[in-house]
């Protein structure tokens, strides 16, 4: 009996330590969100849509990378943190999806092969589908133009990728600072 309740004193504490060994990696976040109708019930152009995509990156911080029709890269920094996405957009709908990060985020396939990421990608993307929604409620029906950021811009919006990672970010989330280029805030 004695054995027994070591072993199970054993398995509970194993099982109550697994999952902490991997807390802050996530499923990626990829929306795919509706545009929905403008305030005059008529649906979105695809000039409105592509307006708010630019206007919503510009406001959380990202970089236009290129754009064609129908689509923008674009990228943001913080700190050693680094994340590429694309977004995907028509007149019905847009969609983000993950390109690339540096390896402080830790991108990769978990054992049930899932892709993974750290939470503070989720949360930059949550962030910027949220901005687009925004950006597009407050056009309404009205095509208007977005302006496009770019490398040189200085301004750092409020809950930008930038603003929200502190600078003890990598020591408070475990990640370890392995020389990344092109970071900084």
């Amino acid at each position: 009996m004695r054995n027994f309740s070591f072993h199970a004193i054993l398995l509970a504490a194993t099982v109550s330590v697994a999952p902490a060994c991997a807390p802050h990696l996530q499923v990626v976040h990829a929306p795919h969100s509706p545009a929905g109708l403008g305030s005059d019930g008529e649906p979105r152009s695809v000039e409105q849509v592509e307006a708010a995509v630019l206007e919503g990156l510009s406001r959380k911080g990202w970089v236009v990378l290129d754009r064609i029709d129908g689509q923008v890269r674009a990228q943001v920094s913080a700190g050693a943190h680094q994340a590429t996405v694309r977004v995907d957009y028509s007149a019905e709908a847009w969609s983000i999806a993950h390109e690339a990060t540096s390896a402080g985020l830790k991108h990769g396939v978990d054992s049930q092969n899932r892709e993974v990421i750290h939470l503070r990608y989720n949360h930059w993307i949550r962030l910027l589908d949220d901005a687009i929604r925004q950006a597009l409620d407050e056009r309404g029906a009205m095509p208007a133009t977005a302006v496009e950021p770019t490398a040189e811009s200085s301004a750092e919006p409020e809950d930008t990728p930038n603003s929200a990672l502190g600078p003890d970010e990598p020591t408070r989330v475990g990640v370890e600072e392995q020389g990344e280029t092109g970071a900084g805030d």
